[in-house]
């Protein structure tokens, strides 16, 4: 058994390590860092924002990327500000929406 769980361990670490990989999650960084950047620049800091957004994975990314400069909220009505991702090319493959409330 250990040794078929150090098997898939180097499995694994040679996908992550190859070029398709890496490429993933450089494309992913950037995405990151590029919503991170559009949320400082569209919204004052401290600012209440009520994330909708139909896709589960957006609304957690963006709390998570917001949390340290805007405050999410629940309900809408606690908001001074709505954003929600789109598709779109600014930020890979994303675009933030932003508007005041």
């Amino acid at each position: 058994m250990f040794a078929l769980c150090l098997h898939r361990g180097f499995d694994i670490t040679a996908f992550e390590r190859s070029a398709t990989s890496v490429d993933r999650w450089s494309s992913f960084n950037q995405r990151e860092e590029c919503i991170y950047a559009a949320i400082r620049s569209e919204l004052p800091r401290g600012a209440t924002v009520f994330i909708y957004d139909r896709a589960v994975t957006y609304r957690q990314e963006l709390t998570e990327l917001s949390t340290l400069w805007a405050i999410p909220r629940r309900p809408r009505t606690t908001a001074q500000w709505m954003m929600t991702l789109v598709r779109g090319q600014e930020c890979v493959d994303v675009t933030l929406k932003v508007h005041r409330r």
